[in-house]
């Protein structure tokens, strides 16, 4: 009997995020190995919390007439989000920080990824009456 409070905490995190800001995005990950194919973890993915989670979020976007998007995580974590430096080969999963051997910034692993998330739904941003946001600057802030 977990689904329907499951279900219940699941709007209610969707519906504060969209009182609060116009637009979520969320990294779309499907987790590697365990000998299935790539078509089966993304399924598997899908059933999970975090999948159940998306289709909340795209669900409650529309409902709201604001913005829901995913962005490509795949090397997120190992490009560096200064110089755009990349790990070669990866890094693994229990290296939680590291520094940049091209320009020396320090990174935690997982703030390094978001930025580099940040930078990628920016560029495809679309603003309405202006176009992409190109080069220029945005800033994001919570609505009060």
């Amino acid at each position: 009997m977990r689904r329907e409070p499951t279900k219940v905490y699941l709007w209610t995190v969707a519906n504060r995020l969209y009182r609060e800001y116009d637009g979520v995005y969320v990294g779309n990950y499907t987790p590697h190995g365990g000998g299935i194919s790539t078509g089966m973890r993304r399924a598997m993915n899908n059933q999970s919390l975090i999948g159940r989670f998306k289709e909340t979020l795209k669900w409650t976007a529309i409902r709201s007439g604001k913005v829901y998007g995913e962005w490509d995580e795949d090397g997120s974590t190992r490009t560096c989000h200064v110089c755009d430096y990349e790990v070669p080969g990866g890094m693994s999963p229990e290296i939680r920080e590291w520094t940049c051997p091209q320009c020396g910034t320090h990174h935690i692993r997982d703030e390094n990824s978001s930025i580099n998330g940040l930078k990628q739904v920016l560029e495809k941003l679309e603003v309405p009456g202006s176009g992409r946001l190109g080069g220029r600057k945005a800033v994001w802030t919570r609505r009060a």
